[in-house]
């Protein structure tokens, strides 16, 4: 399997797959994506099942707006992915719905894929195409508050997380993010070697962070705040990359590096 190469100062990462596009955080999204050549880098999110699965999906439940239930009915109250196999999950559609926000999403069946299914198909697919492979930016979904209803504790979540990224074998491809500082401290004691990026919803104060957080991840990416030049300077004085987020951000994403 070929590596992507890019010389270009900025990151294009197709967001949940192509969510403008197609269902978001599906295998289909994901090789929609890969359909642009300038896609360099596949954004998603993970969760963690009853079974102890790694499930692509950007909540740890299912979201009623764009999911219904294996019957075709609409979804009420809350449904816990944790509560749910990799199999029961699989049952629900997430496609079929409008979505909200983008009108021009193909409407089709559409489920929540495991993360090790999603590096099978990708890799399949680049061999076809004859495509290198895209880089992975990973957000683990995990908040303290959470616990135990919709995620394992911290150690649990990033074991299995880090498993199936080791088990894949590309680990130099991976990025792994979490909005949680303790989050990536254990990743980063489970394996030093894998590449992290600091999620910031209040960027600022960089260097009393990093301080906190016991050492320097590769990336610093702050969200939807404005990146004042202090800022940029700080995180580069430290040694990072600044990859800077946009809430608004819609199929495909170009991020500043």
């Amino acid at each position: 399997m070929s590596v992507t190469q890019s010389s270009s100062p900025f990151d294009w990462q197709g967001h949940r797959g192509a969510r403008g596009l197609l269902p978001e955080n599906t295998i289909p999204a994901f090789l929609r994506a890969l359909s642009y050549p300038e896609v360099v880098t596949l954004e998603l999110d993970v969760v963690i099942s009853a079974d102890d699965r790694v499930v692509v999906s950007h909540d740890p439940y299912m979201e009623p707006t764009i999911c219904q239930t294996p019957q075709g009915d609409s979804i009420t109250g809350q449904i816990s992915l944790r509560q749910l196999t990799a199999t029961e999950i699989a049952a629900y559609d997430c496609g079929l719905r409008p979505h909200p926000r983008f009108p021009e999403q193909a409407r089709r069946p559409a489920t929540k894929p495991t993360l090790a299914a999603v590096f099978a198909a990708v890799d399949q697919y680049c061999v076809q195409q004859d495509r290198p492979s895209p880089r992975y930016n990973i957000e683990l979904k995990y908040q303290p508050d959470w616990e135990p209803e919709l995620v394992p504790d911290r150690a649990t979540f990033v074991d299995l997380v880090v498993e199936d990224v080791l088990a894949w074998g590309h680990p130099d491809l991976v990025t792994l993010q979490c909005f949680d500082p303790p989050t990536l401290a254990v990743i980063h004691d489970r394996d030093p070697s894998l590449q992290l990026a600091y999620l910031d919803e209040a960027p600022g104060g960089v260097a009393a962070k990093m301080k906190a957080l016991g050492f320097v991840p590769a990336i610093y990416s702050p969200w939807e705040q404005p990146l004042t030049p202090a800022v940029i300077a700080e995180a580069r004085a430290l040694g990072m990359r600044i990859v800077p987020l946009d809430g608004q951000r819609s199929g495909t994403d170009a991020r500043a590096t």
